[in-house]
């Protein structure tokens, strides 16, 4: 008989309810709640972080008669390839199931930089700050002269992660590169464990699991199995981190119970998803490779939530010389804002830069939607999220592409969403004022929301501008979903 472990009767049969609140408690200022029907398919969420940004002309669809000084939609299935934007087009096969939303800002980079014009001894680079602000939404953590900012809080994917925690899968997954610094963070300054190769990704969820002496082969529950290593092994460094934010009494109660969950992890039996295949082929992109693991894991229930960090393109894989450079040679000149001296070449760079990220993003979708589940596909319960590290490639941080798709059935995709830019809070390179729109940690409280939770923040509460008025920076993001 396989035996289905419930982690809210799991807790109260080890008298564990009132440790595990008093530990969210103090790691993210309420308790942990899971939400969702047992009996529906699970909610998952991905997010694709990719390095730089894309350029203005490359990814916005204009939207000719409608008004620019509200928020506004257009569907997109009464648009011709033709019609969408450079970036978007690989999506128009699937353009029911993707939402583009525009204007969106990285608000609590743009207070940051603010609070730290003039100072000295700090780290104050865009990408930097960009990057320790992306997913956390919290002042980056200064670690003195000379030493690169970080987080200052945990990450979105972390948070999920851990409010959606269960004995026998990882918490949330964290695979790809490093784009000088991390995304993904366990708490103020500490970096969550991220794998930079898809095999080692794999053998981790194999975990600690050793094969019987035998020719005969695997059988698929096995194979299953065998994916599903120890969940105290999984959040070691989650373990360790609570530890210390715990008092003296907390910790050795946290680490009497985590022995006792240990004897009874080994006794425990696992369902196995019937839509589940472990098998995993290291071919093809790098970015599809991790497509392909995330697909596994999620079907075979290993995990909920996963960040893919693709790598930085060499120019070659996108049709541009091996001797150009991203950053320095097309990033910076690759859109007139008063950066530097603009170059149409840059901008048609970042543009095919933007295309060969889409067409991968594509893969990923068509994975998800491969897998049936329920009354639809992976896809229809898997919200992915695509975010770029700035708002463009000359270090704006307003007007960022956000790009979400799937989770159909709380987010109202197939339409392109245009935020009205309302609020002032930043300037151009030319000394032009910037309006944009909604902060991305807004969306963020949306897919809180998604998962049933009532957050009516994420990261800061508020933004404060160089001349000290604020940004309510609270609520969610009415317009996108359903």
């Amino acid at each position: 008989m396989t035996t289905i472990l419930d982690r809210r009767r799991f807790l109260r049969a080890m008298g564990l309810s009132a440790l595990a609140s008093a530990g969210a408690s103090t790691a993210l200022g309420r308790s942990i709640v899971h939400a969702g029907d047992d009996d529906a398919p699970p909610r998952r969420v991905v997010f694709f972080c990719t390095g730089h940004a894309h350029v203005w002309n490359g990814w916005h669809v204009a939207l000719p008669g409608l008004p620019t000084d509200r928020t506004v939609e257009r569907s997109l299935l009464e648009l011709s390839r033709d019609e969408l934007s450079p970036v978007l087009r690989p999506f128009h096969a699937m353009r029911d199931r993707v939402l583009p939303i525009e204007g969106i800002a990285h608000t609590s980079v743009l207070g940051d930089l603010a609070a730290l014009a003039g100072q000295t001894g700090i780290d104050a680079n865009h990408h930097n700050v960009a990057m320790a602000h992306l997913l956390t939404a919290q002042i980056a953590q200064q670690r003195g002269p000379g030493a690169i900012c970080i987080g200052g809080g945990r990450s979105i994917d972390q948070e999920i992660g851990a409010r959606v925690s269960q004995p026998g899968r990882f918490d949330a997954c964290v695979w790809g590169a490093n784009h000088w610094m991390p995304y993904s963070f366990l708490g103020a300054g500490h970096a969550a464990p991220r794998v930079d190769d898809p095999e080692r990704a794999y053998a981790d969820l194999l975990g600690l699991y050793v094969p019987p002496a035998s020719d005969t082969p695997a059988t698929r529950d096995e194979r299953i199995r065998a994916l599903r290593g120890s969940v105290l092994d999984a959040v070691a460094r989650e373990h360790e981190f609570m530890r210390t934010r715990m008092g003296l009494e907390g910790a050795r109660k946290l680490e009497q119970h985590r022995d006792m969950v240990r004897d009874l992890e080994r006794a425990l039996g696992i369902a196995v998803p019937t839509r589940c295949d472990p098998v995993f082929e290291s071919t093809g992109h790098v970015i599809d490779q991790y497509s392909r693991l995330a697909t596994l894991a999620l079907s075979c229930d290993l995990t909920r939530v996963v960040t893919i960090v693709p790598p930085i393109l060499e120019p070659t894989e996108f049709g541009y010389p091996a001797s150009s450079d991203v950053h320095g040679r097309f990033a910076h000149s690759s859109v007139d804002d008063g950066s530097e001296p603009f170059d149409p070449v840059s901008e048609r760079a970042m543009i095919d830069y933007g295309i060969f990220y889409s067409q991968r993003f594509l893969a990923l979708l068509e994975m998800l939607d491969a897998v049936p589940e329920g009354s639809g596909t992976m896809l229809d319960h898997t919200t992915v999220v695509w975010l770029t590290e700035l708002g463009s490639p000359t270090h704006q941080h307003v007007d960022a592409c956000t790009l979400i798709a799937g989770g159909t059935d709380f987010f109202r995709t197939g339409r392109y969403v245009r935020y009205a830019r309302d609020v002032r809070a930043a300037m151009d390179w030319a000394g032009r004022p910037l309006s944009h729109g909604p902060a991305l940690s807004q969306l963020f409280v949306t897919l809180l929301r998604s998962f049933g939770w009532d957050d009516d923040h994420f990261g800061m509460r508020e933004v404060t501008r160089g001349d000290g008025s604020t940004i309510d920076v609270r609520g969610t993001l009415r317009e996108l979903h359903v």
